[in-house]
């Protein structure tokens, strides 16, 4: 089982992710740094970790779908 690092979004949604094992550092830290511009919140955790909690942001999604309706 590999490590990964996880961006989070203040709403606890897991949207980003690159794995650590095997990388080259350089790409590993762009991928990070572009988390952390994005706002993101930075974790470790394992890859099967990110298999059951990345996706798209469903509160995000959500206030699309609001902002559409009420036009």
């Amino acid at each position: 089982m590999s490590e990964c690092y996880i961006g989070r979004l203040p709403c606890g949604c897991v949207v980003a992710a690159t794995v650590i094992d095997g990388q080259d550092f350089r790409q590993l830290a762009k991928d990070v740094s572009q988390f952390i511009q994005e706002g993101l919140t930075i974790e470790r955790v394992s890859s099967e970790y990110v298999k059951e909690h990345l996706r798209s942001c469903i509160h995000q999604s959500k206030e699309l779908e609001d902002d559409t309706n009420r036009s």
